[in-house]
């Protein structure tokens, strides 16, 4: 409970609900658990909705379990983040309108939030599909997806930069 007057109190004691051991048995877990609550400290307001505490409750989850990579787990929480903020990109029409093509070449407009056909450009089906799994479910599911940590290295970079331009970092 927390004791003290008016707005600030001070903390004296409080009770473990759930004990994720194996995440300490893994500095760079430890490090990206660390990560984790900077980054939702940093996006969300003083007093946060519960969604954004089961968020980090998920990916804490998925650290705990050693068979869930880190970068999946990092670039799911992020994609999480923006899309509970409000910030999900469009994944199934590009700029014009148009329903997003499988044989299609793709740059991302971060500002639209949405694809733009391109003929070189570097995203096509399989990266697409992986951001939409990775805005749609939860990470318990997506660990068992083949190929999708492959996605990542195309993914990941393009989910952090929406989440620099459109949540506080």
């Amino acid at each position: 409970f927390i004791q003290g007057r008016g707005e600030i109190g001070t903390l004296i004691s409080s009770r473990l609900k759930q004990h994720y051991g194996n995440i300490v048995k893994d500095i760079d877990r430890v490090q990206l658990g660390y990560e984790l609550i900077k980054q939702l400290n940093k996006a969300t307001e003083d007093e946060p909705e519960p969604e954004y505490f089961g968020l980090l409750e998920q990916a804490f989850e998925a650290l705990d379990n050693a068979g869930i990579g880190g970068e999946l787990i990092h670039t799911w929480f992020q994609a999480q983040l923006l899309k509970l903020a409000g910030h999900s990109p469009n994944l199934n029409t590009d700029t014009a309108g148009q329903k997003l093509a499988p044989d299609q070449s793709y740059i991302f407009d971060i500002d639209n939030m949405a694809f733009t056909p391109q003929e070189k450009g570097n995203f096509k089906a399989e990266p697409i599909k992986a951001l939409r799994l990775l805005f749609s479910q939860d990470i318990a599911a997506l660990a068992k997806v083949d190929g999708l940590e492959a996605t990542l290295a195309k993914t990941a970079p393009l989910v952090r930069t929406m989440q620099q331009n459109h949540l506080r970092t």
